[in-house]
């Protein structure tokens, strides 16, 4: 079982000086290891790089990070390589049905819409298909 999401939960700092997130992963952890199956958390990055790191290692093991492809800089210039790996994505997605088609000028709109694209997915495949999928569909009704 996969629970997806919670790495989404906003984080509330509570009167006790702790937030939701040490409640959830911490405090409650008896909950989350007491179903009897095998299961995978999404847990906030900020978890696994706060004061309490040791104590989810302890209470979980190892955390596995999936990676992500780097599309900025840390001072937020576009990082070429990673940018061409997304568009590549993009590309073998969309030549599934449109193997003759430009990426630039037959499926969005402009270069621009495919930089606004690879770029808002921040580097996440997931995201980055789930975009490509929804534009996909809308470019595919104006192609028939």
């Amino acid at each position: 079982m996969i629970a997806d999401n919670l790495d989404r939960i906003v984080p509330v700092i509570q009167e006790s000086n702790q937030t939701n997130h040490e409640e959830i992963f911490l405090d409650r952890n008896e909950q989350l290891k007491g179903l009897k199956c095998h299961i995978v958390y999404t847990v906030p990055i900020s978890m696994l790089y706060s004061k309490r790191t040791n104590d989810l290692r302890d209470i979980y093991g190892d955390a596995q990070v999936l990676p992500m492809i780097m599309v900025r800089t840390k001072e937020g210039n576009l990082y070429q390589p990673g940018f061409n790996k997304v568009k590549e994505v993009i590309s073998k997605r969309v030549g599934q049905f449109a193997p003759t088609r430009s990426l630039e000028t037959d499926i969005f709109e402009s270069p621009e819409a495919l930089e606004r694209l690879c770029l808002m997915s921040g580097g996440h495949v997931r995201n980055l298909l789930l975009e490509t999928v929804y534009k996909e569909s809308i470019k595919k009704a104006y192609l028939n």
